[in-house]
């Protein structure tokens, strides 16, 4: 027999869970959330915020940097920091 497909169970909704399997964490989702907020769509930030030339030179410089750096133009070594939140650091490395 195949086992089971874990994820699958771990974040299958509930109610399409037959009676043979049993909910993971059903007593504790969203324990802490007191509300919902609706975030602003990316073109939404763009209009609301638009970018400055001074942003765009800097963003493009930096990609440039970078791009040399790692085809090996350049011999700096770029270090990327975050996310605080990384679950594997095993393949972060």
């Amino acid at each position: 027999d195949k086992p089971p497909d874990l994820a699958a169970f771990l974040f299958q909704p509930a109610g399409l869970l037959n009676q043979e399997q049993k909910a993971v964490l059903t007593t504790t989702d969203d324990l802490r959330v007191t509300e919902l907020k609706v975030l602003s769509t990316p073109d939404d930030v763009m209009r609301e915020i638009p970018r400055s030339l001074t942003a765009t030179r800097t963003v493009a410089a930096s990609r440039n940097a970078i791009h040399s750096i790692l085809t090996g133009a350049d011999d700096r070594l770029v270090v990327i920091v975050g996310p605080c939140s990384i679950h594997d650091p095993v393949a972060a490395v």
